[in-house]
């Protein structure tokens, strides 16, 4: 035993540590001379002696001044709190320097006495504390570095201390708030009045968080020393010293940034409010005012938005659309009623930013569903609800025009409870200009679907057939209700179909090759393809004949669209014309005579003006019939007024009733000398027909017979021979209707002698009983009621009586029948005269339906037709000039002293005299006219027309009418005025552009040149038009605009090109682009842009200078979280090293002793045995129990152990701080490889295999390496890092290795295990080698699955990392990269590994420049 207390004295005294040891009354009961050595003194002089004996023995030992203070303190808190204590001595060496001890006292309490004792150990720590010192001030330094970038830093930097008081303040914190450094230093966080009201509570969070040692990012307001509100962005990081530490805050004023974001989300609002608003006017067709009011009230947050319209009928302005809050009476609805009028009335926009209502409506649940339910969606409220006080509000009024052409249309008003800025008036502005236009739309899409309505109407009660078929598949899209009767085919049938599902193939092969034609004739898309006679085979009518006319309907392109048909019916027309044709040859040859009058003026009988006439009137009269065409009946036959006649055909037209005259003219001596059987009947149109015959020789000889008979009544002879001459009947009967008289003429008609008539009854003729007696079933009145009426005395005139002759054929005939009276003047018998009138009949016939057709062509003629006299007064005008001008035709053909007017008084003023000098020119030159001019119609409207006219010759040649037609072209005019219009400013927009226009043919020949006024080549036409657009380019520019012009020609597309001018200014690029226009010519407009190049580059290089400034910043920032990283690793790493490294020195340094005292002891057991062999039964249970056997078999072993365990904890000591290398951040010389293995062992937890992963193997392949000059800490830190993400690489693979051992396994039992360097296992190989320009390269590889190109691409990118959040920061191959390329000036690449996997690479020079 007491060698033992002699081998603890002896490493006590030999120690190089201190040791002490005091009782309770601070008496020293040991101390080593190391101890003794810090009093400057023996360990005997100080024995058994306190501390304040000492000093009263050494009064003059400085030394034992310095240290007794320092030791007492610590022996008195041991000894009152009972707790361990730890205290650094400064300590002064016999060579009169200064040495740094860490001792510690630790309290023990004596078993025997129960007295406590302090035990102290000391141990020398003078060059670690020198080399803290060291690095604290070069910590300091480096935060005077950090306070001196700060100072010129854009961000502002303020640091805080443990209690949040500021002990760092910024010249860039003072220009950002405003206080002073001395104003804020030692301020605490919560007397500042930085943070606005709003941001306390968040703020407040944010420092509960950086107490609690985490730091942060946050924004938030804050004030400025003047009041001003600015955004800041706060950069919080936590930097520890020890148990303290110390928050560093980076602050970015990002006011602007905010301001920007705000305009931002403004304009994102406004975006929002105008796409709802076109989504409204768009897909809402019904309301589409509502659905605009509630975009504008949910995307702009304003109180209420209101559209109002004006109300013609009541001349006011109503509400037509609300959203929001509204009240429809009090201030508010008065207020906005005076702003829409002031509105309405100005035109123009009105702003009131600061007024007062009192009455701004809240909305009830009563009115919000009524609301619901109303067209007009008007949000009323009860004027004060319940519990509800209204305050008084100060609100923004914006109102605008909806004005479209000129044309208001509506009102759109806006109330907001804040300022509307500028872009939002704006943007409201344009809102109600689009609004406008779609109100506008809407009223023309009601317009164009009334149109639509109309047009299908009139397509489909047009009296001819309109179809329409798909140019592509000739398939019908339109089939009208007449094609519908003309071809016996319904819609629904043809709909869809072609020609083929509908005629046979004969006919409709006929058709398609006609469509075909039509749509593939280019140069002929504009002419009407008319088929003036086409048979058809019908459904229902069999063949037929049809008038067809075919116009390609063509797109905007100019391709054929559709087919349009339209076609009529002409078989009955056609069967009507060779009947018409049949009738006017029998009109022209008939010796009949035959004249139609035009009655212009009702009450006037003098205006009937001969309108027609046939060759038999020529020759009656001897008047030509183009002489006497327009001429009135007095020009024509002045003598015929004092007879009557002029006014007996007047009443014609009155009466609608023929009438029958004769026009006689005698000698002086009674004799006839002309005499004409006049018949006038009636017409349409206020015409009548006058047909004539010269009865002149029949009236003569009607005057020789009465002569005859006056003379001698029995000269029967002679009676006979005037009666056999006449042509006409003549015949009497008797009062018993027997016949006493018949000519030649009657009996040649019913086939008989006049023998064998006389004295025959009707009956005993031949004359059938229904046309004797009649037949009133069959409408036949009989000739016997006439012949018996005449025998009572009255004369019986049948101007149309049909009879059949003996040949069976009908005659008409003119029928009169006179009484025959004897002397006494009793009627004894019935005279009968009867003319044959059946030719003039048929031509009277023909001339009704000449006039009704020539009457139904002017009818449909579209325009108005006229004839006027060279005086210009009317004599004839179509019907269609109520339908031009609003007036009745008859109004100009009456007379101006009876109301009528003349066409010239509704002549615009302006061109009465051209129109009148344009046709008096026609008249004097004998020619055509044609002339444009405008009317004035009863509406008041103006009307363009166009007058073709031509003058008509009488028989001198002179002019004697002016026939034409008036046709309305007010669309076409004002379309084509609009296009004028339209072209001006297409022009003056173009002028005002900086473009160039060119227009080429395929050949790229320049057509036409135009270049705005502000064009950089503002050059004559002259120069560029007739020329290759090629020749006046240079070659490269050429070579370009020909490629291009032949891609635009194969493609049909536009295209745009870039090219470069040398001009008298220096190069300049162009942007051209090319438009195909037409099928052979192109589009080329071209304009500079070599300052939107120039600023395009501008930018390019802004972006890519941010872009790097952006990366040095990430760079920097992660260089500053490492630096901060490494600083506090490293120093928990040395000081780990050092706690762990005190323990080990015990352990490693006694363990020797401990084994040289156990086997002492073991030997002393043994001899104990040897010589008493037979202890006493206590001791030999004691042995017993204990195991001695054991014991000295196993205590070697163990003490073994120990020796082993605390090799390797030195071994672990070693590598951390071979790894830390905080004494060598400075460039010292190194064995690379020492780096590397202590890499190695601190990752050795990770390599080994633990649960299912396997182990990893790693195969070293080191060359000869000298000794490196590096940062060695630094480039242990890229070891560490590529190892570890080499370990992470291989995770997948250990796992998937493992679970294919363990199935394989499972399934073979008997198969032994696969080796360790089986090929496959997972591995991470090291190499390195010397290269031949001064430099190592280390090479770090594993076979792992490999990354991707795009991963690899970023791997070195700060922040980026592929692992799970949370598994990875994304700094440490960023650190590696900086560490190795820019620390060390070597490179480090990632690449694929030999076999799979990856490789990182570094090289780095062997001695730094």
């Amino acid at each position: 035993m007491q060698e033992v207390i002699n081998s603890l004295q002896s490493f006590f005294s030999n120690s190089v540590d201190a040791f002490l040891e005091c009782d309770r009354q601070q008496k020293y009961l040991s101390i080593n001379p190391v101890a003794a050595a810090w009093m400057g003194l023996e360990p005997d002089e100080i024995l058994n002696k306190t501390n304040q004996e000492l000093l009263k023995l050494y009064p003059n030992n400085p030394a034992l001044k310095n240290i007794i203070s320092q030791i007492d303190s610590c022996l008195q808190q041991v000894f009152i709190t009972g707790e361990k204590k730890l205290a650094i001595h400064e300590v002064t060496a016999a060579d009169g320097g200064i040495k740094i001890y860490e001792t510690a006292y630790t309290p023990a309490v004596d078993a025997s006495t129960k007295q406590m004792r302090v035990l102290g150990v000391g141990r020398d720590i003078t060059r670690h504390y020198r080399w803290q010192q060291q690095k604290t001030q070069q910590l300091r330094r480096s935060n005077h570095l950090l306070w001196l970038n700060a100072a010129n830093s854009p961000l502002a930097m303020v640091g805080w201390d443990e209690d949040f008081r500021i002990v760092q303040w910024s010249k860039r914190a003072e220009e950002l708030f405003g206080w002073t450094s001395d104003e804020m230093m030692g301020k605490q966080f919560g007397d500042l009045a930085l943070v606005c009201e709003e941001d306390r509570e968040a703020i407040s969070a944010i420092e509960l968080e950086l107490a609690s040692g985490s730091g942060n990012t946050s924004i938030n307001r804050n004030y400025t020393k003047s009041g001003q509100v600015i955004w800041c962005r706060w950069f919080n990081s936590i930097i520890r010293s020890g148990d303290t530490f110390t928050v560093l805050s980076l602050v970015e004023d990002i006011t602007d940034r905010k301001r920007l974001e705000a305009e931002k989300a403004q304009a994102s609002r406004l975006t929002a409010m105008v796409a709802d608003v076109g989504i409204a006017l768009t897909k809402h067709p019904q309301d589409i005012l509502l659905p605009c009011c509630e975009a504008m009230v949910q995307n702009l947050d304003v109180a209420s938005a209101e559209i109002w319209s004006f109300n013609s009928q009541d001349n006011v302005y109503q509400l037509q659309a609300v959203s929001g809050i509204y009240s429809p009476t009090g201030d508010r609805a008065r207020f906005i009623e005076n702003k829409v009028n002031s509105i309405a009335k100005q035109q123009k926009p009105e702003f009131d930013c600061g007024f007062e209502l009192n009455d701004f409506g809240l909305p009830d649940a009563e009115s919000a569903a009524a609301a619901e339910n109303s067209e007009i969606a008007i949000i009323k409220s009860s004027p004060n609800p319940k519990n509800c006080q209204i305050p008084k509000q100060i609100l923004t009024f914006a109102g605008y025009p909806l004005i479209v052409e000129a044309r208001l249309v509506g009102v759109m008003v806006v109330i907001s409870h804040q300022p509307l800025t500028e872009p939002f008036q704006e943007t409201l502005a344009s809102v109600a200009d689009v609004i406008a236009l779609g109100i506008e739309r809407k009223r023309a899409e009601a317009e164009l679907k009334a149109a639509r309505a109309f047009l299908n109407s009139v397509v489909e009660n047009l009296p001819v057939g309109v179809f329409a078929k798909d140019a592509s598949s000739l398939k019908f899209v339109l089939w009208n209700k007449a094609g519908e009767t003309i071809a016996g085919v319904t819609s629904q049938e043809a709909i869809g179909k072609n020609d083929y599902d509908i005629y046979p193939k004969e006919q409709a092969d006929v058709f398609t090759a006609q469509d075909r034609e039509i749509l593939t004739d280019r140069r002929n898309h504009s002419v009407v393809k008319d088929i003036a006679e086409e048979p058809i085979q019908t459904r229902h009518k069999g063949m037929r004949i049809l008038h067809t006319r075919k116009v390609p309907i063509l797109d905007a392109q100019g391709h054929p669209q559709y087919v349009l048909g339209i076609t009529e019916d002409i078989t009955e027309r056609r069967q009507v014309d060779e009947s018409v044709r049949l009738y006017d040859q029998i009109v022209e040859n008939m010796q009949i005579g035959l004249y139609v009058y035009h009655l212009e003026n009702i009450d006037d009988d003098s205006t009937l003006r001969a309108i027609a006439s046939n060759p038999a009137a020529t020759k009656f009269t001897g008047l030509e019939m183009a002489d006497v065409l327009g001429m009135t009946i007095d020009e024509i036959f002045p003598h015929l007024r004092s007879k009557n006649i002029p006014q007996a055909f007047a009443s014609v037209i009155l009466g609608q009733k023929a009438i029958e005259l004769e026009d006689i003219d005698c000698d002086e001596s009674g004799r006839i000398t002309r005499a004409f059987s006049i018949k006038a009947f009636p017409l349409p149109n206020n015409c009548v027909g006058v047909a004539f015959e010269n009865i002149t020789h029949r009236k003569c000889l009607e005057l020789e017979l009465q002569v005859a008979l006056a003379q001698t009544e029995r000269s029967e002879q002679l009676l006979r021979t005037v009666i056999d001459k006449t042509s006409d009947w003549i015949f009497a009967k008797d009062r018993n209707f027997r016949c006493i008289l018949a000519n030649k003429s009657f009996a040649q008609a019913i086939g008989k002698t006049v023998e064998e008539i006389l004295d025959k009854s009707d009956l005993e003729l031949g004359f059938s009983e229904e046309l004797i007696f009649g037949n009133s079933a069959k409408k036949i009145r009989g000739f016997r009621a006439d012949d018996a009426a005449v025998l009572t005395g009255e004369i019986i005139h049948n101007p149309c009586d049909p009879a059949t002759v003996a040949d069976g054929s009908v005659h008409i005939f003119d029928t009169q029948k006179l009484p025959l009276r004897d002397a006494e003047g009793n009627v004894f018998a019935v005279l009968g005269f009867a003319h044959d009138i059946t030719e003039r009949h048929k031509s009277e016939a023909a001339l009704r339906r000449s006039e009704a057709r020539f009457r139904s062509l002017v009818a449909n003629i579209p325009g108005v037709v006229y004839r006027w006299r060279c005086d210009f007064s009317t004599s004839f005008i179509s019907d269609a000039v109520y339908l031009l001008a609003g007036y009745p035709a008859a109004d100009f053909i009456s007379p101006l002293d009876r109301g009528g007017r003349s066409f010239a008084s509704i002549i615009y003023p302006e061109d009465l005299a051209k129109v009148e000098a344009t046709i008096r020119q026609g008249i004097e030159n004998k020619q055509s006219y044609n002339l444009e001019y405008r009317l004035l119609a009863a509406d008041s409207t103006i009307k363009w027309v166009w007058d073709k006219g031509s003058p008509v010759f009488d028989a001198d040649g002179s002019v004697c009418y002016l026939d034409g037609a008036i046709f309305d072209i007010s669309d076409r005019y004002f379309a084509e005025a609009a296009l004028r219009q339209k072209t001006s400013e297409l022009e003056a927009v173009f002028l005002a552009l900086p473009d160039l226009y060119f227009r080429l043919n395929d050949s790229g020949i320049i057509l036409d040149y135009l270049s705005g006024n502000s064009s950089d080549l503002c050059l004559s036409p002259d120069y560029f038009v007739g020329k290759l657009m090629t020749d006046i380019l240079p070659v490269t520019a050429a070579s370009q605009f020909d490629m291009a012009i032949l891609e635009i020609l194969e493609s049909g597309t536009p295209v745009n090109i870039e090219y470069a001018l040398e001009l008298p200014t220096g190069e300049e690029i162009f942007e051209a682009r090319l438009l195909p226009f037409n099928s052979n010519q192109l589009i080329v407009i071209a304009r500079n842009i070599t300052k939107r190049k120039q600023a395009e580059s501008q930018l390019k290089q802004k972006n890519h200078q941010l872009e790097q400034t952006l990366k040095q910043l990430g760079r920097t920032q992660a260089q500053l979280i490492q630096a901060e990283k490494m600083s506090s690793l490293g120093q928990l790493v040395a000081g780990i090293a050092h706690e762990i490294n005190n323990p080990v020195s015990f352990i490693y340094g006694n363990i020797i002793h401990a084994s040289e005292y156990a086997q002492n002891l073991l030997q002393l057991c043994s001899l104990y045995q040897e010589h008493y062999p037979e202890p006493i039964s206590a001791i030999a249970d004691f042995v017993e129990e204990i195991e001695v056997e054991f014991m000295k078999e196993d205590f070697p072993h163990l003490l073994n152990s120990i020796e082993t365990g605390a090799d390797r904890i030195r071994e672990i000591v070693l590598s951390l701080r071979n790894f830390s290398r905080l004494e060598e951040s400075d460039l010292k010389r190194v064995d690379i490889h020492e780096g590397i293995d202590s890499a190695l062992l601190i990752l050795q937890h990770k390599l080994k295999e633990n649960g299912r992963n396997r182990q990893i193997q790693i195969v070293k392949e080191f060359g000869e390496l000298p000794l490196i000059q590096c940062y060695a800490g630094q480039l242990n830190q890229v070891f560490m890092n590529i190892v570890s993400n080499a370990i992470d690489a291989l995770a997948d693979v250990r796992n998937r290795k493992l679970e294919l051992a363990g199935a394989a396994d499972a399934q073979r039992p008997n198969c032994p295990s696969l080796p360790l360097g089986c090929e496959g296992l997972p591995s991470i190989r090291i190499r390195t080698e010397v290269l031949e320009n001064n430099r190592v390269a280390i090479a770090i590889s594993d076979n792992g699955p490999g990354m991707s190109e795009s991963v690899k691409s970023r791997i070195f990118d700060p922040f980026f990392t592929t692992k799970p959040v949370g598994k990875g920061t994304g700094l440490g191959l960023s650190i590696s990269y900086q560490i190795v390329v820019e620390r060390h000036g070597g490179t480090l690449r990632c690449t694929d590994a030999p076999g799979g996997g990856t490789e990182f690479a570094i090289e780095i020079p062997i001695r730094q420049r």
